[in-house]
């Protein structure tokens, strides 16, 4: 469904492109927990993709699919938090994802660490979490689902 989805959203395999049918689709997706469907949800309400441009749903969105586990969103709900001038809820969304691999997020953590967001013990154990992360997402298998998953 959600693979369905972000064919309507681009116009690919033979579908027009029709953002509403997206996020039926999505919606669909989401319904059913999946976090990329939500993720996908709050990057259409960020854009104004098939629905009116809300911050609030976008935010609402990501947080849903951050719940759920999706490292981006949570990643991205850093960056709104960051904006709203809610530092320390920032760092955290950062932190987790960082844990989980993300590297723009590491990326943010490095920069709390050096203007003393983060504390040095914090960044430490957030640099041995993302390389075992890291680490653990290499493997024959995961290239093949990746690759599987581009067919969609």
């Amino acid at each position: 469904m959600n693979c369905l989805g972000c064919k309507y959203s681009d116009g690919e395999k033979g579908l027009t492109k029709n953002h509403q049918k997206a996020m039926e689709w999505w919606s669909k997706a989401a319904k059913l927990g999946l976090s990329t469907a939500n993720r996908n949800i709050a990057a259409a309400y960020y854009d104004g993709r098939g629905v009116p441009k809300d911050p609030k749903k976008e935010k609402y969105y990501h947080e849903i699919a951050a719940m759920a586990g999706h490292v981006s969103s949570r990643s991205v709900l850093g960056t709104i938090e960051y904006n709203e001038g809610h530092f320390d809820r920032a760092y955290k969304h950062w932190m987790m994802a960082a844990k989980a691999g993300c590297t723009y997020s590491l990326k943010e953590v490095q920069e709390g660490f050096e203007n003393r967001f983060v504390t040095k013990e914090q960044y430490e154990e957030i640099l041995v979490a993302f390389k075992d992360s890291v680490d653990e997402m290499q493997s024959v298998q995961r290239d093949h689902a990746v690759a599987f998953a581009s067919l969609c």
